[in-house]
């Protein structure tokens, strides 16, 4: 389901875009770098920056409804990767937590839609996203003309972020949460997708948020250990949500906005949102 949403998320918002991407160039100092490599499919998992941002996105309804459905999913996990014990119950273990999902807020749609490592067209073009001024990878080159809008399709929510620039980092976090409670209070009609900020990660370890994180840390590794006693091992020594995927490393007093569907059709408003913080 979270691998269909990704997709969905992106398929959609190229659909509307298209045009737009033509024309409107990045802005923002992201490098896109392009390549045809061959690519396994990597199922979408939300990182450390990406988690802690959708966590801090959450209302305290939307929170404590995820909680309750990540409890029960986590039950039902640890019954299949214990060979002690049976999972008695119906369907799948993730069925409440897929949909979930399929209702879920624009912060968590935009997070799937940008947790992976690269962003990979049918015929093996792929996009990698670096910060400002970086090199490319080995066998990547940074990619102009045509590629230049596929990149811009594939990798939408960073060819279209908006990077602001506080004063502080109390600032930042301020503006932070502040575009988060418009973004609730405009959905889903507002322009703004998912908001990061530097100090997320360590906000997201604390109350109210650190009970949503540890039920979150414990179902990505039960479902692992489920399926791949190894992999998961690993995992949880990692004590995170998964493997850091995400690109962009803000310093403290940086703000990242990744835009909503809304926003690629709908660019000056998009600004207009930001404007006051620029």
């Amino acid at each position: 389901m979270k691998a269909l949403l990704a997709t969905s998320v992106v398929l959609v918002a190229g659909a509307l875009a298209f045009f737009l991407l033509r024309t409107r160039p990045v802005e923002n100092g992201i490098v896109l770098c392009g390549a045809r490599v061959p690519q396994a499919p990597v199922p979408p998992a939300l990182d450390e920056p990406l988690f802690a941002a959708v966590a801090l996105s959450l209302t305290d309804e939307e929170r404590r409804t995820l909680e309750t459905v990540l409890a029960d999913a986590n039950t039902r996990w640890e019954a299949r990767a214990n060979p002690l014990l049976d999972d008695l119950g119906d369907g799948e273990p993730d069925d409440a937590f897929d949909a979930w999902l399929e209702r879920a807020p624009t912060p968590v749609a935009v997070a799937y839609a940008a947790s992976s490592p690269r962003f990979c067209a049918t015929d093996g073009f792929c996009v990698e996203v670096l910060m400002p001024a970086s090199s490319c990878s080995p066998g990547f080159a940074p990619v102009t003309g045509h590629d230049l809008e596929r990149a811009r399709f594939l990798a939408w929510p960073f060819a279209h972020a908006a990077w602001l620039h506080a004063g502080s980092e109390a600032d930042a976090a301020r503006i932070a949460d502040t575009l988060r409670a418009q973004a609730r209070a405009r959905s889903p009609k507002g322009q703004m997708g998912l908001v990061l900020q530097a100090g997320d990660e360590l906000r997201a370890r604390e109350p109210p948020f650190a009970e949503l994180r540890e039920r979150f840390l414990r179902h990505e590794a039960l479902k692992r250990l489920a399926k791949d006693a190894g992999a998961a091992l690993e995992a949880m020594k990692k004590d995170a949500p998964g493997e850091r995927t995400f690109p962009i490393r803000l310093a403290p007093a940086d703000v990242l906005v990744l835009p909503g569907l809304e926003a690629l059709t709908h660019r000056d408003a998009f600004e207009a949102e930001l404007r006051p913080y620029r």
